[in-house]
């Protein structure tokens, strides 16, 4: 009921938040689209959609090695994760995320920890319209591994450019100074 009267009131789509259905037996979320004819409010169309529907969504993305992404509602709670899905649908995600979520800013990152209690750098995106949000918790070990593994390699690639460097130098001053010595 709140869900349609605010469809009516705000004549743009909704969805609610995820809710467990004793009817259904499972978690659903409610969706509510506004019926127009000539510009006019004649009805609200509704529908109940389980978590599987969004879950599907975040299955087809590709996540790096023990990144966790998820969908989530506007009291950031589970709607759908790549990982554990069944388990924390529903719940409320990390404390961490939450905070972020709850942030002024729309979207942007911090550190956390995922439900897993794994430390991750987590990027998030919140609707301002509906409040749901998408977030990726990638992490840390993996980000600093790869960032360790472009210092190394940088790293490597200036050592060899300045010793190639210093014998084309002792080349060029032998060069120079043997006709000299003659």
């Amino acid at each position: 009921p709140e869900l349609i009267a605010a469809v009516r009131a705000e004549g743009t789509a909704r969805a609610s938040s995820v809710v467990f259905s004793p009817v259904l037996g499972a978690f659903a979320v409610g969706v509510a689209v506004p019926v127009q004819r000539d510009a006019e409010l004649v009805g609200v169309l509704t529908a109940v959609m389980l978590p599987q529907a969004w879950q599907s969504l975040v299955n087809r993305q590709k996540v790096p090695p023990g990144a966790v992404l998820g969908i989530f509602d506007a009291e950031q709670r589970v709607v759908a994760r790549s990982m554990d899905h069944e388990l924390w649908v529903g719940k409320p995600g990390s404390p961490g995320l939450v905070g972020l979520v709850r942030s002024k800013s729309p979207s942007g990152w911090g550190e956390t920890r995922t439900l897993e209690g794994t430390p991750a750098y987590t990027i998030y995106s919140r609707s301002p319209a509906s409040g749901w949000s998408a977030a990726i918790g990638i992490p840390k070990s993996y980000v600093d591994e790869q960032g360790r593994r472009a210092i190394i390699v940088l790293a490597g690639a200036t050592t060899l450019s300045l010793c190639v460097g210093l014998l084309v130098a002792t080349y060029l001053a032998r060069t120079i100074s043997r006709p000299m010595r003659e």
